[in-house]
C-alpha cells in the first residue's frame, strides 16, 4: 500500500501542474467566482439536487457558514433554490445552465489543456483512465465524510 501512496502521490501533481489554470481572483473573473464558490460547485451534478446539510456535513463545514456562500451562488444565478416539495422545511439546491458554465469557466484543471492530454491517449487509454479516475474521486468523498464526521466528534 506504501507504494501505491507514494505512486499516487507523484502522478497527480504531473496532471495538476500540467493543465491547471492561471488563478483569478473573483473580483477580476468573469464570472465572480473564488476558489471557495469553484470548490462548492463542483460538488453539483448537472441533474441532481442536494440538500444544504447534506453538502455542509460534505465539506466539513457549518451550515452557516455554508450559507452565506450559497446566497451568493444563487444571486448570480447559478444555483437555484427550491423548497422540497414533501417537507416544506428542506431546501433542494440545484445547479443551473449559467451555474455549469461559470463551473466550467473557473475550474482548476484547463479544458484545452486537459484536452490535449487526451488526445494523447487511445480512446480505450482514455477510457481506462477516466474510470480510474471516477473511482478514485468517489473513495474521496467517502474519505472526506468519514474524516469529516471523526473531526466533528473531537470538536468539543
Amino acid at each position: 500500500m506504501e507504494d501505491q501512496v507514494r505512486q499516487l502521490q507523484q502522478l497527480y501533481p504531473r496532471i495538476y501542474i500540467a493543465c491547471h489554470t492561471e488563478h483569478v481572483k473573483a473580483a477580476s473573473s468573469s464570472v465572480q467566482l473564488s476558489a471557495r464558490d469553484s470548490a462548492i460547485l463542483a460538488h453539483f451534478e448537472e441533474s441532481k439536487s442536494l440538500r444544504p446539510s447534506k453538502l455542509a456535513r460534505h465539506l466539513g463545514v457549518a451550515r452557516s457558514t455554508l450559507s452565506q456562500a450559497l446566497k451568493k451562488l444563487v444571486a448570480l444565478g447559478y444555483i437555484s433554490s427550491q423548497k422540497n416539495e414533501i417537507d416544506r422545511r428542506q431546501l433542494r439546491l440545484q445547479l443551473t445552465k449559467q451555474g455549469h458554465q461559470a463551473m466550467q469557466a473557473a475550474l482548476v484543471l484547463d479544458k484545452d489543456r486537459v484536452a490535449q492530454l487526451l488526445r494523447q491517449l487511445t480512446p480505450a487509454q482514455r477510457k481506462t483512465g477516466l474510470e480510474g479516475l471516477a473511482v478514485l474521486a468517489r473513495a474521496a468523498g467517502k474519505a472526506m465524510l468519514k474524516s469529516n464526521k471523526t473531526r466533528r466528534k473531537e470538536i468539543p
